[in-house]
């Protein structure tokens, strides 16, 4: 079964009860699931119940936010004196069939913040009480939090003008957060996409779209499949409640044969795993080349996507054999509507930002990172090959790594992503380290021995180094320099320092290291010895925690 599922928590009513909604760009409906139930869903969170909420209102049918011209909304006649008892309704249909029917209600509602109720719920929200619900709902949530341009959605009733979040991939061990009023975005890892209207569907996010690219080849489906037409729900539209990315019929069958021919040494399987796939692989895409993906926005913008975002993958046991392999999936699926469904697997590990008034949707490449057990694992085996590789060979990371079911390709692909590890094919197929990656290992090395808990701005910047603040658990800032020998200084320095001894090779990462252990040892020599020099705490790799002296204009 797929799993894409991202998920808020907040609270509903007074005293106020917990409940999990999906994040859902695609809709502009809050609703849960209440007390008393016709038709529900299983749950993890218990059922809403109106009737313990103090805070609870039901909307009457001809109150003014029963709002008869949504389409969602059942129709009602006012009485003889232009009131009703019959409380207003809504029914939502959703294009994989499902639906939900319940009272439209005006509740309290608290987002969870930390795992605590924020200070200052919202009142006079206005949202669905849903008793009868069908289709293909999950127990991960009790409801749907719409975040679409409708007039019920969450975003139109607090009347935010920008919104964000990001989607954390299957290896990220830590949750995000969905950021009202959102307005930190990272310029230089940024891709732009118009926000574009369509008539017929004004409350979903469609963008402007040219095209997808293979080896940087556009793949040959005519711009009438990207582009809104009059009186058409053409498009291409941002959805975070639909897990696999949806090409109109013919379009896809255009672009999985070109695929395919861009594939060497590909093995299709008869029978995927699950029906709604038709293309998949029984080897792992690391073992052979498959093309680059690129989604071509209309401002030049592209987004390349990585093997996890391309493929889903699943455990598979050969029938003959009985030994455990991993299939790869395409993770495009044809449709029968008329446009384009971008998911949210083609968007893991990215931070999504929503500008309403500017018009633009920004997709922030290093918006979000956080590494699982598994990727220090790998991180730490490629710093271990390139003690005797320049580029530590493919082979030999899964050798070492032995992650089941294909986990080590996925690991790579994810440290790839987002920039630890650079990718080199031009002698063999292998890895090697990043700034970045380094950066990782000696955070979490200095972490783990309580050292600091948290990393704040970057407050300085030279030729060889990045100085940033650093947080203890008590609250003491101190001062955290990375070396970084080799960035912008001239390859000839190296021959005037004494880092190398009589080394004839080396790589920057390792004289970052040399560096920095050189600096650690005089910091302390000079301390001992009175000098007024900042107090030298810790070190590791090419990090060096020291306290923070503050400086001053003369």
């Amino acid at each position: 079964m797929l799993k894409g599922n991202y998920v808020v928590y907040s609270m509903f009513g007074f005293p106020p009860q917990r409940n999990a909604l999906l994040v859902d760009t695609g809709s502009d409906l809050l609703w849960l699931q209440c007390k008393p139930c016709i038709t529900c869903f299983n749950q993890s969170e218990l059922l809403y119940d109106p009737s313990e909420s103090l805070s609870y209102k039901e909307i009457d049918c001809n109150s003014s936010k029963c709002y008869h011209e949504q389409n969602f909304i059942d129709n009602c006649e006012a009485t003889i004196y232009g009131t009703s008892k019959r409380s207003c309704r809504f029914e939502y249909f959703y294009n994989d069939k499902s639906y939900s029917r319940g009272k439209m209600i005006i509740e309290t509602m608290a987002f969870l913040i930390d795992g605590n109720p924020m200070e200052n719920p919202e009142d006079n929200i206005t949202m669905g009480c849903a008793n009868d619900n069908k289709g293909i709902h999950s127990g991960d949530y009790s409801g749907i939090l719409g975040l679409g341009r409708g007039r019920y959605s969450l975003i139109s009733q607090l009347k935010v003008n920008s919104f964000s979040f990001c989607l954390p991939g299957p290896n990220f061990m830590t949750a995000s957060t969905l950021d009202l009023f959102y307005t930190g975005l990272n310029k230089n890892t940024t891709i732009i996409a118009p926000l574009l209207l369509n008539q017929r569907n004004p409350s979903l996010y469609y963008v402007g779209f040219k095209g997808i690219s293979l080896n940087d080849e556009m793949v040959p489906i005519p711009s009438s499949y990207w582009d809104i037409i009059p009186n058409s729900s053409k498009g291409v539209i941002m959805d975070s409640g639909s897990f696999l990315t949806s090409i109109p019929i013919k379009a896809y069958k255009i672009f999985r044969k070109r695929f395919l021919e861009f594939t060497t040494n590909n093995m299709i399987l008869a029978d995927p795993p699950i029906d709604i796939f038709d293309t998949c692989f029984s080897t792992s895409p690391l073992e052979y080349r498959v093309p680059e993906v690129k989604f071509h926005f209309t401002n030049t913008s592209s987004l390349t996507l990585t093997t996890l975002q391309v493929f889903e993958f699943f455990p598979y046991q050969d029938p003959i054999t009985k030994e455990e392999e991993l299939v790869a999936c395409l993770s495009f699926v044809p449709d029968h509507n008329e446009n384009t469904i971008i998911g949210s697997k083609l968007l893991q590990g990215t931070r999504q930002t929503f500008d309403l008034l500017a018009g633009t949707m920004f997709l922030d490449m290093e918006g979000f990172r956080s590494l699982s057990k598994d990727d220090f694992r790998v991180l730490t085996i490629v710093e271990m090959g390139m003690r005797n590789h320049e580029i530590v060979p493919s082979k030999l990371v899964h050798r070492i790594a032995s992650l089941r079911h294909g986990g080590t390709s996925k690991v790579l692909d994810n440290l790839h992503l987002h920039k630890l590890l650079h990718h080199d094919s031009s002698k063999y197929d292998g890895f090697r380290l990043t700034d970045l990656g380094y950066d990782y290992l000696a955070i979490k090395a200095l972490v783990n021995r309580g050292v600091f808990v948290s990393v704040g701005n970057k407050i300085g910047e030279g030729k060889e180094s990045e100085i940033f603040e650093v947080a203890r658990e008590d609250g003491t800032v101190l001062a955290m320099k990375l070396h970084r020998l080799g960035r912008t200084s001239f390859r000839a320095v190296a021959n005037q320092r004494d880092y190398l001894g009589h080394r004839t090779s080396y790589n920057w990462l390792y004289l970052s290291r040399l560096a920095a252990t050189k600096e650690f040892a005089f910091m302390k020599a000079l301390e001992e010895h009175g000098f007024p020099v900042p107090n030298a705490v810790d070190y590791n790799r090419h990090c060096v925690i020291m306290s923070l002296v503050q400086g001053y204009p003369l």
